[in-house]
């Protein structure tokens, strides 16, 4: 189906019935409930057609989402076509919940409100991890499973969740030996959780009967309308709860039995009832369960956002970027120029602010999106120049240009790198020969000055810049065909110095082919290319200037081209 066409109810009914009855005839029921338990927060809904596409997705997200996560969907992936509403505000009348009538005005006329109805749905796609690259995602359940490999770890928190059911939900939970394969059972006229003391090897095995039970305790108790189910149905429910809470934890599970489980295929609306019966209750569970873990999941949380509290706070007390520029509430651009320290690239990155995950990261000026964290001194990115700081522009002269701010330094026992003159920033990864840091060093320069020279584009009609832009324009100028010249020179062995435009048509071509380092190849590079549209002006812009005249002449030409647009 078409993902811009607005889908019917009873479109998104026959399709899951069809992705359901497919699911059940294929003996995907557990995929299902594995499904279930790696994604608690999606509807059953979305758990069926993602089973239904991808049996084996443990974590799913839109293609952004990954993005604002470090993460990247490989080239070719199809992604997984899940269900989003469509909604639209209607006026409806405010109902008093005490009398379950409208609330009235002084004239006595019905009050309305304004709510949202759902119209329909949209297809979107989201990407299972496995279909993307990138940067570790930790997540708190894997964090909460490694806990609870530990015996004294699983043992308390079986205590402590007696305790909880004991106290807060009002359960009668026991321990007591019961027949022989008994591990415990639910007594519904007493409304009573025994749990087997004799058949029980380990805690962890308690827990997982006392999940059990307690499903059975919340579906099937003497005041549940599903009391009088069949009881192979009330087990398969109770023990998919069981297996969907224990795969959550990482927990050794038993099988669910499809014994009873095959008929629900012959009445997919009983099935789909039942299905969201567990993982109500499964989720439910979880919730509880996490709750009496809350110090250790605080401690996860504290822990990932080290990384991002430390590139916040180096861009606010480094940098000089004020607080006010991670308040979600201000709209202002702030923008700083990044270096990507593994290649060199040079690009500006865009604060904007994520309520999904309440924080904040970078829209680069090529649309990608990196988390702030790769900012951290382990992250990936690193800071050159604030360009832009809550919709004003910083000063371009005074920017921190790569050749005279940077140097190629020796860390003690360890590689060259790229670092500040101060011996603060690193803006490289780790090299072995002091050339090739060298090297790194020559082309992030052409990438700096090619790149502020987009951003100056992106600003021309920017009123800041209006008074001086001829000045600007040159300066930018004059950087690219310096650090272009002294790249080109210092590998062909004799002096190189473009003029006009030519150095930014030669360094971009640069950029775009590595191999690109001396003149003599940009030459039969540019002969061999004279057909490419994109590669037609390099061929003119191949020039050695030895003659003042002709470089005055060509700058002339370039102030008064820059004068005739500052007019028009």
């Amino acid at each position: 189906m078409s993902a811009t066409k607005l889908l019917s109810k009873e479109d998104v009914n026959e399709t899951l019935e069809k992705s359901l009855s497919d699911i059940f005839s294929n003996d995907r029921f557990k995929d299902l409930l594995n499904v279930m338990a790696n994604m608690k927060h999606y509807s059953l809904n979305n758990t069926i057609l993602i089973v239904a596409q991808r049996p084996s997705a443990t974590m799913v997200m839109g293609y952004k989402d990954w993005q604002k996560l470090g993460r990247y969907v490989q080239k070719g992936e199809k992604g997984i076509s899940i269900l989003a509403p469509s909604k639209r505000k209607i006026d409806m009348e405010k109902i008093n919940p005490a009398t379950m009538k409208p609330y009235l005005d002084n004239e006595g006329k019905p009050i309305t409100e304004k709510k949202d109805i759902i119209t329909g749905f949209f297809n979107v796609k989201v990407f299972d991890v496995e279909q993307t690259d990138g940067k570790e995602i930790p997540r708190v359940r894997d964090f909460i499973s490694r806990n609870m490999q530990d015996d004294d770890y699983i043992s308390k928190l079986y205590q402590d969740y007696k305790t909880f059911l004991v106290e807060t939900k009002e359960k009668d939970i026991q321990e007591a030996p019961t027949d022989k394969g008994v591990g415990g059972y639910f007594r519904r006229s007493t409304n009573e959780i025994v749990i087997s003391s004799t058949e029980n090897s380990n805690d962890t095995e308690k827990f997982r009967v006392l999940i059990h039970e307690y499903a059975h305790a919340l579906l099937h108790n003497k005041d549940s309308e599903m009391k009088d189910l069949p009881r192979g149905h009330k087990e398969a429910q109770a023990e998919s709860v069981a297996y969907v809470v224990s795969k959550y934890y990482g927990l050794d599970s038993e099988d669910v039995s499809i014994g009873y489980i095959a008929t629900w295929s012959q009445d997919i609306k009983l099935a789909k009832q039942a299905l969201d019966e567990i993982q109500s209750v499964a989720n439910s569970i979880i919730d509880d369960v996490d709750r009496l873990q809350k110090d250790q999941i605080k401690d996860f949380y504290s822990d990932q956002s080290k990384e991002y509290d430390e590139a916040k706070n180096h861009l606010i007390q480094y940098h000089g970027i004020s607080e006010d520029a991670f308040d979600p509430g201000v709209k202002e651009e702030t923008r700083i120029q990044l270096i990507n320290k593994e290649n060199g690239y040079i690009m500006s990155g865009k604060l904007e602010y994520n309520a999904k995950t309440d924080k904040f990261f970078l829209r680069t000026n090529r649309n990608l999106i990196e988390p702030l964290s790769e900012l951290s001194k382990g992250g990936k990115l690193a800071v050159l120049n604030v360009e832009k700081e809550l919709g004003q522009l910083k000063e371009i002269t005074a920017y921190n240009r790569i050749p005279e701010h940077y140097q190629v330094k020796k860390i003690r026992n360890g590689p060259y790198v790229v670092q500040s003159a101060i011996g603060q920033d690193i803006i490289s990864k780790g090299f072995e020969k002091k050339e090739d840091a060298k090297e790194f060093q020559n082309r992030s320069a052409i990438s700096q000055a090619l790149h502020q020279s987009t951003m100056l584009k992106y600003e021309k009609n920017n009123a800041q810049l209006k008074a001086n832009m001829v000045e600007v324009t040159q300066e930018i100028e004059e950087q690219i065909n310096k650090s272009v010249g002294e790249y080109l020179s210092s590998h062909s062995g004799k002096t190189v110095r473009p003029i006009g435009q030519s150095g930014t048509t030669i360094g971009w071509a640069m950029l775009k082919n590595p191999t690109l380092k001396t003149m003599d190849q940009i030459k039969e590079f540019a002969d061999q290319n004279k057909h490419v549209p994109s590669y037609a002006k390099l061929q003119e812009a191949i020039v050695h200037v030895d003659d003042e005249k002709e470089k005055s002449t060509s700058q002339t030409m370039v102030i008064e081209e820059h004068e005739q647009i500052i007019e028009r």
